[in-house]
């Protein structure tokens, strides 16, 4: 498609934030985020990552969480233990605070269009980005699948 003009383009200047509504409409969950541990007692030998309680709550609210089928999951050996892991894509609002690497996500709840078994669960971040279009904060964590807070 040729432009007229140098200076035109295809897309309206607001585009991603009017986007971004159409995006916070398909949030399936609701999530706290903390980053941060004040204390050595956020790791359990026998249920594995905690949820970051004495962290800083970064971020409490709507999320899209969908398990990632094209890099599906893992098994890997921490200290002596085999552990499964699956990757996570969490999708945030575009108006959420920019989140980091080794946040903690607590997923609270789950709508009808969501996972019901995730409810509960606890995500580690491992990267941050942002969709093509700064529609949504994109993060993608890993779920371990053998460690989770509750389970034995």
């Amino acid at each position: 498609m040729t432009v007229p003009f140098p200076s035109a383009s295809v897309f309206h200047p607001d585009w991603a934030a009017h986007a971004a509504t159409v995006s916070e409409a398909t949030m399936n969950a609701t999530v706290t985020i903390r980053h941060g541990s004040g204390s050595d007692d956020d790791w359990d030998p026998t249920t594995g990552p905690g949820a970051g309680t004495d962290g800083t709550v970064t971020y409490t609210g709507p999320a899209r969480i969908t398990y990632d089928v094209v890099r599906g999951y893992g098994e890997r050996d921490a200290a002596g233990q085999d552990v499964t892991t699956r990757v996570v894509t969490v999708a945030l609002p575009r108006s959420a605070p920019e989140q980091v690497a080794d946040a903690r996500i607590t997923v609270d709840t789950v709508t009808g269009n969501g996972l019901a078994p995730l409810t509960g669960r606890v995500l580690t971040v491992d990267s941050t980005g942002w969709s093509s279009h700064a529609i949504e904060q994109l993060l993608t964590c890993r779920d371990d699948q053998s460690n989770q807070p509750g389970e034995a």
